[in-house]
């Protein structure tokens, strides 16, 4: 991936150094992005992580991740719902913290969970 700029990195899975593209669309279906960042293990992309900011946005998010991965598995929790989808190369969870006003859609390599 051409022209990626370092964000910082996390600990988890062993370390996930993270990356933006400044000329990425930030639109996804009808949906406005606040960010895309990309998340590499071991010299590999391992995962992607997308904010919305504001409901309507995460509502839009919600429906084109919908249409390109199906409804999903709705979880409710005491602090949250969220929606996950697994298909064997790849999780989703979609999520909305409304604390924040700030909407995510959370992809990561199924390997890493092994």
């Amino acid at each position: 991936m051409k022209g990626l700029r370092p964000t910082g990195s996390s600990a988890v899975f062993g370390g996930i150094k993270e990356y933006k593209r400044p000329y990425d669309p930030l639109v996804m279906g009808q949906a406005e992005l606040e960010q895309i960042l990309y998340g590499f293990c071991n010299g590999r992309l391992a995962t992607i992580t997308i904010w919305t900011r504001g409901r309507a946005d995460f509502n839009a998010l919600s429906q084109e991740t919908a249409t390109r991965y199906g409804s999903g598995k709705k979880v409710n929790r005491k602090a949250r719902a969220y929606t996950l989808w697994t298909d064997g190369s790849t999780n989703r969870m979609l999520v909305y913290y409304k604390s924040r006003g700030r909407g995510l859609l959370w992809m990561q390599a199924a390997e890493l969970e092994q």
